[in-house]
């Protein structure tokens, strides 16, 4: 199994090359356990956060801080908190501390328990609020840069990639149903769940990123009900 610094260097190596992927999945799960495993070694408060930035400078070298902010770091303080729950690193005095939390969205204050690393594994308040305001500008530009999709073309290669046989099959089948239920490739291949209901041709979906409800029923087009 290659080594933290095996991963590393081969990070290193894709951004110079300017490759699109700069880590693959299982190199991801490598640096956050070993960065787990770190936490477990260190017991102050300056040490704590001199090791996530650290952490957080290394993933900046690679990645946007937009796509830290919404993707990367929230994959290690799910495994820091993770970790915690199951006492691989235990909260003691020394590395946590008690403070009002003050929910960002809602206002909702509540007093809480937390490793300091869940305090430093993060941008402050006012840089999530910069890149809130960014990916706002960046999506009213999409709306009002829509491009036409020739739906005909559009929906033949949707049942294409469905009934695709290649190595690929899997890979195209989570492509095609994101193309035909107009979800995020995310909530496809991670998170999203899709169920028959009562009715032909709907099919309800869960799990999308943006919780403004449970889930939803979605009318799919005939031709990719039938698929």
């Amino acid at each position: 199994m290659p080594t933290r610094a095996d991963i590393l260097d081969k990070y290193r190596f894709r951004i110079a090359q300017g490759s699109r992927t700069k880590l693959r999945k299982v190199e991801l799960e490598t640096l956050i356990d070993t960065f787990v495993d770190a936490l477990a070694t260190v017991n102050t408060p300056d040490k704590i956060r001199d090791l996530c930035q650290t952490e957080i400078a290394l993933l900046e070298e690679g990645y946007a801080k937009i796509t830290l902010a919404s993707g990367y770091i929230p994959k290690y303080r799910a495994a820091i908190e993770e970790a915690i729950a199951q006492d691989r690193l235990p909260l003691t005095p020394e590395n946590s501390h008690t403070y009002v939390h003050h929910q960002r969205v809602t206002r909702i204050q509540e007093t809480r328990d937390e490793h300091w690393a869940l305090t430093y594994f993060k941008y402050s308040p006012e840089e999530y609020e910069q890149l809130d305001k960014r990916q706002a500008q960046v999506n009213r530009k999409r709306l009002l840069n829509l491009k036409t999709v020739p739906l005909d073309r559009y929906l033949a290669k949707i049942d294409d990639l469905l009934h695709s046989q290649d190595k690929f099959a899997a890979r195209h089948m989570a492509i095609a149903i994101a193309g035909g239920m107009s979800r995020r490739i995310g909530e496809v291949v991670a998170r999203g769940k899709f169920t028959l209901t009562e009715h032909p041709y709907l099919r309800h979906f869960m799990g999308q990123q943006n919780h403004e409800r449970d889930g939803y029923d979605i009318p799919p087009h005939s031709r990719r009900g039938a698929a």
